[in-house]
């Protein structure tokens, strides 16, 4: 074993030392530890073994593989860690280890880590290394910590923070899960990130989603292409777990509580804002408490519900532009509205159609 110190300053010889000698003195040991240590003095290490003051005896001269030389009074002497203290830090036989313990009546002040039989008694107990340090075991390139954190993956580029995050992994890749039971379930679902208390709890072979978030998507199980952000977001929308996405595919939901406003799958649907909830594919619902409840429909603002699909509803507002210079044509069967100046100061609203004609809609009075 060997002793360091945080606060040991940096001293010099008081005198000088042959290659052959066991004892020197320093001009200073303030705040150096109790023996042994180690010190460096230009480039070799001493390892010293007794010490009485600022001498040091009971050297160990070119220690951990340097060489003993000699040394004038004055130079520079430091307390140092070395190469071997490095090597002796790290342990590969934690289950012997604990095994050797010796049963104890009682603690004692030196004690680093007590493992207790029962609150009454202080027998040793064995603790398997997976349960103390379950990454050792993993595959090559694997990141797994937590206590049965990636059980029984396979995969040599997955990272699982926390118990039992990604548990059921066998060869699902790429994925990252960072929370208590973060992709519990997964199997073979791959380039998945959960972030939160059982994020993805339930997926098992659905790819390519994010959540990040308390219960986000946790009850999704083959769905996939998802982007949830948020407590709950596409897992209790509104505080209605029934509702919870689960197969569905490619949903994006920013927000507490945002998601489907029943249990059907919708695919490719966007909501945004507290509880903002979609009802039908291809919808889009930005805002507090907004509904998109009709297919292809969009709801803006807060508490705007749609009425019908295809729709745009903003509910009691208005659209404000600017004049601008007229735009080019669009697309086949497509139109452009805009605001230009008549050449007299006057407003007018136009429309562009992509035939190239522009036709007045209205003019300012």
């Amino acid at each position: 074993m060997t002793n360091f110190s945080n606060v040991a300053a940096d001293t010099s010889l008081n005198g000088g030392i042959t290659a052959a000698a066991t004892t020197l003195t320093v001009v200073s040991s303030t705040g150096y530890p109790t023996v042994p240590f180690n010190i460096q003095i230009e480039s070799e290490i001493v390892r010293v073994a007794a010490a009485s003051g600022n001498d040091f005896t009971s050297l160990t001269r070119g220690y951990d593989g340097t060489t003993a030389a000699v040394h004038n009074s004055g130079v520079s002497v430091q307390h140092v860690v070395v190469a071997e203290d490095m090597t002796t830090a790290f342990h590969d036989n934690v289950d012997g280890e604990i095994d050797a313990v010796t049963a104890k009546t009682a603690a004692v002040a030196a004690d680093v880590l007590l493992i207790e039989d029962s609150a009454a008694t202080l027998a040793k107990k064995k603790v398997l290394r997976s349960g103390l340090f379950p990454f050792i075991d993993s595959p090559v390139g694997a990141t797994l910590m937590g206590i049965s954190a990636g059980a029984v993956n396979t995969d040599t580029y997955t990272t699982a923070f926390g118990y039992q995050a990604l548990f059921g992994n066998t060869i699902g890749a790429l994925n990252n899960a960072f929370g208590h039971k973060a992709l519990f379930s997964n199997t073979t679902g791959s380039k998945n990130v959960a972030i939160g208390y059982i994020a993805l709890q339930a997926n098992t072979t659905g790819s390519f989603s994010i959540a990040i978030g308390q219960a986000t998507l946790s009850a999704n199980t083959t769905g996939g292409s998802h982007t949830a952000i948020g407590y709950r977001a596409l897992f209790a929308p509104s505080a209605v777990i029934a509702n919870a996405t689960t197969t569905a595919l490619r949903q994006t939901a920013i927000g507490q509580e945002t998601g489907q406003a029943s249990a059907t799958q919708r695919n490719d649907i966007v909501a945004v804002g507290y509880r903002a909830l979609i009802d039908a594919n291809d919808t889009v619902a930005v805002g507090s408490g907004a509904q998109a409840l009709h297919a292809n429909a969009v709801a803006l603002g807060k508490g705007i519900v749609t009425t019908a699909a295809s729709q745009i509803a903003v509910g009691a507002t208005h659209i404000e532009m600017s004049e601008q210079t007229a735009p080019g044509v669009g697309a086949a069967n497509t139109g452009r509205l805009y605001l230009v100046d008549n050449g007299s100061g006057k407003t007018q609203l136009m429309i562009q159609f992509a035939t190239g004609a522009a036709i007045q809609v209205a003019i300012e009075a």
